[in-house]
């Protein structure tokens, strides 16, 4: 008997789960057509703000009572953990979608729509009066206090030490609630790491740096960095070539999308899906290129660093052994220092080589170093704009040499 109640809930949680991603799916691609478009295909009122928060209730519900029936404590924080995450990876999974295929899904789930609608209508019209009068009646509670993020960080370190939440969860939800404050240039490809291409270059050219290079998409400018004009998509460019069409690289370009270095990034990510954007231009208060931003950057924020089939996968930070360590030049400070259990943070630098560029006063060579609380800082691999590879040796006699000391090859 345990078991058939299991098989039912678990069938319930399943339906409902595929019909809010069908239901959010035709929602979100509704979105992106014209109030025109949407009256030929007569989804003016596609009905399905109602059918969502049902499927998206009960699918919860049953979810708790899987939990419940075979034993799983806190089912309701696991519930709601899994179900937010789902959604969550949904709507990223939906701003990837091209609005031209957007608009062929919409077309094949319009009959599907309306047709759940009419055969469920009567249950979904009792539930959206009661689901109606509620939002009124929250809307009237004018002085209703709102949960606040020192609450939600309470919540999360209690789950984690008292075991209900795994560590991953905890670091899940812990990007979540930090991802609401970031900035875009907390989270940007800063310009100097940025890949452009002089849009008055011939086509060639731009193959070839598309060839040796992990990018798909390239900002191109004119006479400087700080006038990106377009960017081009690697596709779009192969297409032109094998088409054998005679373009110029800006004529291939389409019009880059700029936003403030101070933007948070939570907004960005509404407008990337909103626009069906793969990458933005980020400027300062002056007009000039900070960097770039992608949908994979802003993925990564909530998620974890995204494996590419192209980067390097040398680890940041790799133990060689014997005290020794190599780095990242752009790894954090505060990475490093968690990772060796030591002191080397300063008002004026973030990354190691920022540590070295600091203390040293120039942009060094490969060989020289710095010492900073009994470890060396080796700079393995640099050129001269940037540090890339660092070795940290570890030696307390270096303490007593000074940490201002530095020696070339």
């Amino acid at each position: 008997m345990g078991s058939s109640i299991h098989i039912h809930w678990v069938l319930i949680a399943v339906v409902c789960g595929v019909l809010y991603l069908i239901f959010d799916a035709l929602r979100s691609f509704a979105l992106q057509l014209s109030p025109v478009r949407l009256r030929q295909l007569d989804l003016e009122d596609s009905h399905t703000d109602v059918p969502l928060q049902v499927s998206l209730v009960v699918g919860v519900s049953a979810t708790m009572m899987i939990f419940d029936e075979i034993g799983v404590g806190s089912a309701v924080l696991r519930s709601i953990l899994i179900w937010g995450l789902a959604v969550l990876l949904w709507k990223f999974a939906l701003a990837l979608v091209p609005e031209d295929t957007g608009a062929l899904i919409l077309r094949a789930l319009v009959p599907f729509s309306r047709g759940s609608y009419y055969l469920f209508s009567p249950v979904l019209f009792p539930l959206r009066k009661m689901l109606e009068r509620r939002e009124r009646a929250e809307q009237a509670e004018d002085e209703e206090e709102d949960v606040t993020q020192e609450e939600v960080q309470a919540y999360i370190d209690v789950g984690e030490e008292s075991g209900v939440l795994e560590p991953a969860q905890g670091k899940l939800l812990q990007s979540i609630v930090d991802f609401g404050d970031r900035l875009a240039h907390e989270i940007m490809t800063p310009r100097i790491d940025v890949l452009t291409f002089d849009a008055r270059k011939p086509i060639d050219e731009l193959a070839k740096q598309f060839s040796e290079s992990k990018y798909s998409r390239i900002p191109i400018y004119e006479t400087s960095i700080d006038q990106i004009t377009g960017i081009v998509h690697i596709k779009e460019l192969f297409d032109a070539i094998l088409k054998n069409e005679k373009r110029t690289v800006q004529e291939l370009a389409r019009p880059p999308y700029f936003v403030l270095e101070t933007k948070k990034v939570s907004e960005m990510l509404r407008e990337f899906q909103s626009e069906h954007l793969q990458i933005a231009v980020v400027v300062d208060e002056y007009g000039g290129t900070a960097g770039i931003i992608t949908t994979e950057d802003i993925i990564e924020e909530i998620v974890g660093e995204i494996a590419d089939e192209h980067e390097d996968e040398e680890a940041t930070v790799a133990d060689l052994g014997d005290s020794t360590y190599l780095v990242s030049g752009s790894l954090h400070v505060e990475d490093l220092e968690e990772e060796l259990d030591a002191n080397l943070s300063g008002d004026d630098y973030e990354t190691v080589a920022g540590l070295i560029f600091t203390t040293l006063g120039h942009v060094p060579k490969a060989g020289e170093y710095v010492n900073k609380n009994s470890f060396r800082f080796i700079v393995e691999r640099a050129d001269r704009r940037k540090i890339y590879r660092v070795r940290v040796t570890k030696d307390p006699d270096w303490q007593a040499e000074g940490e201002d000391e530095e020696e070339r090859e």
